[in-house]
């Protein structure tokens, strides 16, 4: 499968100059990179879905000091931080660091999520982060920098401060994605709905735009960005579109990143809601245990999640731009998609509040299938 075609991944800005709003702190970046005295460790803090992934890997292809040709990466590994919360796998990590990449002058690992990290993971970076002449250069990218240790928090790296849109950043934004799909119909409800829902995030307001285009009622599109939405929820639909659902999977046009499978990942939103802690090795539960919550429907959750994983499923279904022209999928590949579609919109009928939340991981379970070919 192709990457997909939703707004949020079709219209991440690739070099500083495409990036709307973050003017200051743009400038700074480009003036520390331009001294030539490049900090070995950068912080990028701020919301979920503001921007702090994106500029960490326009960074990355800015410090190796020259253009690269568009279809030429350097050497770069993100990493979710979630994955990896023991010291033995950090140390691993700092392992590989040593060695000099294979494109560009410097190595770069982006660190996502890095407040996950536990405090004996975060440890040896303090060492790591004050090496003369290192070959690697380190992005922390978090949404709470207070639970970073203070030995990483002061004075070991370059922080910047990433901050929500502003209301003419987010014209700025739903004009050009308008442009992008070539949508003809007036902008200015969607901006009052996510101004007056304080939707400020770049991420959330492409995902809504996409959905409201697409077809959805407005204040559904935007109210499934305005429900409290985590980086997991993002996670979980592209799993269900891309991964398997019983088993962890490598994604082989994603540089061989494992996703989780799509059954743990709403496992552990699941425990998340119930304000569960992650299970220990004594942990053992019931198949027919129930608790209060497992009775409640949790509307906005499901249709958020719902309306992501519609997103991403309307992407296989449109062409994707390619050499100058539209290039659609096979005509399996498109039936599947439509199935699964079908099943997303009717498997929870209007109105059952008690079962939108377990009906949409039925459903979810269904469209994880149908595009396997089961």
């Amino acid at each position: 499968m192709s990457d997909s075609r939703t707004l949020n991944i079709s219209l991440r800005p690739k070099s500083f100059d495409e990036v709307i709003g973050l003017e200051e702190q743009i400038a700074t970046i480009k003036a520390k990179i331009d001294t030539g005295a490049l900090p070995p460790a950068w912080i990028l803090s701020g919301p979920f879905g503001c921007g702090k992934s994106t500029l960490a890997f326009i960074i990355s292809r800015a410090v190796q000091g020259w253009d690269f040709a568009p279809d030429m990466k350097p050497d770069v590994e993100e990493i979710n931080a979630a994955d990896m919360t023991g010291v033995d796998d950090m140390r691993a990590l700092i392992k590989r660091a040593v060695y000099l990449p294979y494109v560009g002058r410097y190595r770069v690992v982006i660190l996502d999520e890095a407040h996950k990290l536990s405090k004996a993971a975060q440890e040896p970076l303090l060492k790591e982060f004050e090496k003369p002449n290192s070959p690697t250069i380190w992005i922390i990218a978090t949404t709470d920098p207070d639970k970073l240790i203070e030995g990483i928090r002061a004075g070991r790296c370059f922080t910047v401060k990433v901050t929500p849109m502003e209301e003419e950043q987010r014209r700025a934004l739903v004009v050009r994605a308008a442009a992008h799909v070539e949508y003809t119909g007036d902008i200015e409800a969607f901006l009052a709905e996510i101004k007056r829902a304080q939707v400020v995030s770049p991420r959330k307001i492409l995902m809504a735009f996409d959905q409201f285009t697409s077809g959805m009622p407005l204040a559904q599109a935007v109210g499934a960005m305005s429900a409290d939405i985590g980086p997991e929820f993002h996670e979980i639909a592209f799993a269900v579109v891309f991964a398997q659902w019983d088993k962890d999977v490598q994604i082989p046009w994603m540089g061989g990143k494992t996703v989780k499978a799509v059954g743990t990942l709403l496992k552990e939103l699941d425990d998340k809601l119930k304000k569960k802690g992650k299970p220990s090795a004594d942990t053992e539960e019931s198949e027919s245990a129930l608790d209060d919550e497992d009775l409640q429907g949790k509307p906005e959750i499901a249709r958020a999640l719902r309306g992501i994983v519609g997103a991403f499923l309307k992407g296989m279904l449109l062409p994707k731009a390619q050499k100058g022209k539209y290039v659609f999928k096979s005509p399996d590949k498109l039936q599947r998609a439509y199935e699964a579609m079908h099943i997303l919109a009717n498997v929870v009928p209007p109105g059952s509040y008690e079962l939108e939340w377990s009906g949409t991981i039925a459903a979810l379970y269904r469209v994880n299938q149908k595009l396997n070919g089961k």
